[in-house]
């Protein structure tokens, strides 16, 4: 059996990397993303022809931070792909505008209402087991 949770591309932790990326002088080359495995379709299609059944589901988990500032530090400091466009970026002098970028798609998310960060992060579940 294979196991995959993925961040749909659509929700928020999904949207982060598009969200940076536009601010690169050029694209990345096309290339499958991560992001693929959290739609069904894709999924369908990396298993096309294979011996297995999947199952899907969407699911969410609500993530907290004490503030939006509080969790575009943890971004730009732990994550690999954001790392890695701030590398690029802040040559240019363009990081402070990605980074604005992610604080403000983090603010139109926030579910909070009292000055923290509340996140609802919708990923898809797939399981793949082999058929018989």
């Amino acid at each position: 059996m294979v196991g995959v949770c993925s961040w749909t591309p659509d929700g928020v932790f999904g949207r982060i990397g598009t969200v940076v990326s536009g601010f690169l002088p050029t694209p990345p080359p096309p290339s499958p993303s991560p992001l693929d495995w959290g739609k069904p379709a894709a999924v369908n299609e990396f298993f096309s022809g294979l011996p297995v059944t999947l199952a899907m589901d969407h699911a969410a988990v609500e993530i907290a931070f004490a503030s939006i500032e509080d969790a575009v530090v943890l971004f730009e400091q732990k994550s690999g792909p954001i790392l890695g466009a701030r590398d690029a970026l802040e040559p240019a002098g363009s990081w402070p505008q990605a980074r604005t970028a992610m604080a403000e798609l983090f603010a139109e998310a926030n579910v909070a209402t009292d000055g923290t960060l509340q996140l609802h992060a919708d990923y898809l579940v797939v399981l793949a087991r082999r058929s018989v």
